[in-house]
């Protein structure tokens, strides 16, 4: 559709013939792309067009009409220096109010240009972002001229080039955190030791979030086993599952339960300044005798089936989580596991989760699920605490990240 104001005008009127003749002149133009290596603004100009300042304003609309596509022009003065911006938008409100094309028959582009704020094209485009950040915030679209190192022209940006692209770079990265969320924290997960059936669940309420788990098979007949939760959500909580996944990666039989917890502890400290936190279980399970050393880390959501009766392994009062005493000394507890044992090992999110009228799933629920399916193999209890939940959920979002891990020692 043709703007308004400068397409009604009569095309055989002297001023279109001359703003015609004008273009045929140069007056305006088109800088080539600027090839600057690397994540530079230059990458970001929307617009490369210009107009000589001594060009008439009935020859900008003239070119402006013949590129649709072009919302802002530099104008330029003879050594191809900037001197002014031009918007398409403001440039047509001009020419279509009242007596506007009568207005500007004889005017040239200076009276309708602003002075732009100049910004090198070489420099780095989130350098340029935090510099632009208020300016960001405020969501309207606001228009820069590039400039190269000798203060030439190279074209226009503006803030809505500049979020669109840091909005991709965000998808970007959170597409590969994803990625490499889930090849450390799977989805789905089966283990089948010497005297142990595991299966393990995650399921993230974002992209990417905050919950952990680990099964692994140690020396000597020993099983390490873990739930985590991280403080938070989103890529910061996932930067930490990752560093728990080194850690516990690196957990051997030669290590003690507390001595591992300490390292792990210290390092989240040093690391992320108090900020983040983590609840956890963390369980070396002797498959030979059932003797579990179980070292609570303020979390406290560990579940044991015997014979048809509920118990729970672990207290809040145990240990602070990770994180937030740089002098933990971790306590654990010695449980041993008998024959036909069920455990069930989750984080809060199962729990807490709501349905559509903001009821909670709570333990108690929980509580009564595992009762009735007791002596269930752990891929078919992990199935059906699954589906319970979703049956639960409804049509209510996942508040939380949600993750258990259900064992069965035989």
């Amino acid at each position: 559709m043709a703007d308004p104001g400068f397409s009604n005008l009569d095309p055989h009127t002297a001023q279109v013939e001359e703003a015609e003749k004008d273009l045929s002149e140069g007056v305006m133009g088109l800088v080539a792309p600027n090839k600057k290596p690397g994540e530079v603004i230059a990458k970001l100009a929307s617009s490369r067009m210009f107009i000589l300042q001594e060009a008439s304003v009935y020859a900008l609309a003239a070119g402006m009409e013949k590129n649709p596509g072009t919302f802002a022009v530099g104008v330029v003065n003879d050594e191809d220096k900037p001197v002014g911006i031009v918007l398409r938008r403001e440039l047509f409100d001009n020419l279509g109010r009242m007596y506007g094309r009568d207005l500007y028959k004889r005017k040239l582009v200076p009276e309708l240009m602003k002075t732009p704020q100049l910004i090198r094209d070489d420099t780095s485009i989130f350098s340029v972002a935090d510099n632009l950040a208020e300016e960001l915030r405020k969501g309207t679209s606001i228009y820069y001229v590039l400039v190269d190192g000798s203060g030439h022209y190279s074209g226009i940006f503006s803030t809505t080039d500049l979020l669109i692209y840091l909005s991709n770079i965000t998808a970007r990265d959170i597409s590969l955190a994803r990625r490499l969320q889930r090849a450390i924290v799977k989805e789905c997960f089966s283990f089948a030791g010497e005297r142990t059936s595991i299966v393990g669940s995650s399921a993230m309420a974002k992209e990417v979030g905050g919950d952990f788990y680990v099964v692994k098979r140690l020396t000597g007949g020993k099983l390490l086993i873990a739930v985590c939760d991280v403080s938070g959500k989103g890529i910061a909580a996932s930067l930490i599952t990752a560093v728990l996944g080194g850690f516990f990666d690196g957990y051997t039989a030669s290590n003690s339960v507390k001595s591992f917890v300490r390292k792990l502890n210290r390092y989240i400290i040093d690391t992320f300044s108090l900020e983040y936190f983590v609840t956890g279980i963390i369980i070396e399970l002797d498959e030979g005798t059932g003797e579990a050393t179980v070292c609570d880390l303020g979390h406290s959501y560990m579940l044991v089936v015997e014979q048809g009766k509920l118990k729970r392994l672990g207290s809040d009062a145990s240990n602070p989580p990770l994180g937030v005493s740089p002098k933990l000394e971790p306590a654990t507890g010695i449980c041993r596991l008998n024959p036909g044992s069920s455990v069930v090992l989750f984080t809060d999110g199962v729990v807490d989760q709501t349905d559509s009228s903001g009821h909670d799933y709570t333990e108690q629920r929980l509580w009564r699920l595992l009762k009735a399916s007791g002596g269930l193999p752990p891929q078919q209890l992990s199935t059906k605490l699954t589906t319970d939940l979703a049956s639960f959920r409804g049509d209510a979002p996942q508040r939380d990240d949600i993750t258990f891990v259900v064992m069965q020692y035989c």
